[in-house]
């Protein structure tokens, strides 16, 4: 299923089709009127969809279970069965609140806002958002918003890049960095697990990016799975 050129996570070559990308990609629909996206639609379309009237479990959406989330971010407010312990999410519960709090904890989460204000400009939440729909919108485009998200981002070489940039900026070496490459290419090639819990012994990394690159390295871990 796979092909790599120089060993090497950039080279990969999925050799998938999209129609597999496509339901393999985990998508929730995050908003209070239920009428006002056609999901029941898409997921006879293919896609693998759950839909929330509000934020069910915020860790959901922290721990990247969810490879898209499509969040209605204008006149709603989100209910959590118990508080996150991130500050920007206590001090804005509304939807563009939940959008800063979950780009700025998880950077190349996929994220679609969308808003019945027809007047949003893309430069309001441009830095947050990957894309943005305003309502009501249709089927087809739907479709066409959510393929072409996926096909330019929801890639492994996007989730590996951001792994080389946090470990990069903690201070983990090149000869570690392609250690720790070569062990991901091993996993995805043979099924094996990958071993984190080593890896993790064997760097000195703060925290946060340890959680945030365990996150990214499931996600890519994710492609290999048999489904």
């Amino acid at each position: 299923m796979f092909s790599f050129k120089n060993n090497s996570m950039k080279a990969l070559d999925l050799k998938i089709p999209f129609e597999e990308i496509r339901r393999k990609a985990r998508i929730v629909v995050i908003g209070d009127d239920k009428k006002a996206f056609p999901y029941e639609l898409l997921q006879k379309e293919g896609y693998t969809i759950t839909y929330w009237s509000k934020v069910e479990r915020i860790t959901d959406l922290e721990s990247g279970r969810f490879d898209l989330i499509i969040l209605d971010i204008s006149g709603s407010t989100y209910t959590l069965s118990y508080p996150s312990n991130k500050p920007l999410w206590e001090t804005t519960k509304d939807g563009f609140g939940l959008l800063q709090h979950l780009k700025l904890y998880n950077p190349v989460q996929l994220i679609i806002a969308f808003s019945g204000a027809h007047n949003l400009s893309q430069a309001d939440f441009g830095k947050f958002a990957d894309d943005y729909q305003t309502k009501p919108t249709d089927l087809l485009s739907w479709k066409e918003k959510i393929d072409t998200l996926l096909k330019s981002k929801f890639t492994p070489q996007r989730y590996w890049g951001e792994i080389e940039r946090i470990f990069k900026s903690e201070g983990v070496s090149d000869k570690k960095l392609k250690e720790i490459e070569q062990k991901l290419i091993s996993s995805l090639q043979t099924g094996k697990a990958f071993p984190w819990e080593a890896i993790e012994s064997s760097i000195s990394v703060g925290e946060e990016a340890l959680t945030i690159t365990s996150i990214l390295t499931q996600t890519i871990l994710n492609f290999g799975a048999k489904q």
